[in-house]
């Protein structure tokens, strides 16, 4: 999934709620963010992770 009308993601802010279904919808546009970068996408991340729906590695990752 890209963003809408294959445009690039240029909105990264963090928002005051996020479901975990708007987060999987956030992981997928952002794709291509670092989470060390995208407060968005480190926001979904850890609602993903706070959910049960997501299992971070034991071992660090570099790059994305």
């Amino acid at each position: 999934m890209s963003a809408p009308y294959g445009l690039p993601v240029t909105n990264h802010a963090a928002i005051s709620v996020m479901t975990v279904e708007y987060a999987h919808v956030v992981m997928q546009i952002h794709m291509e963010c670092p989470v060390t970068v995208c407060p968005l996408k480190s926001q979904a991340r850890l609602r993903l992770v706070e959910a049960g729906r997501l299992a971070p590695s034991d071992r660090p990752k570099m790059g994305y």
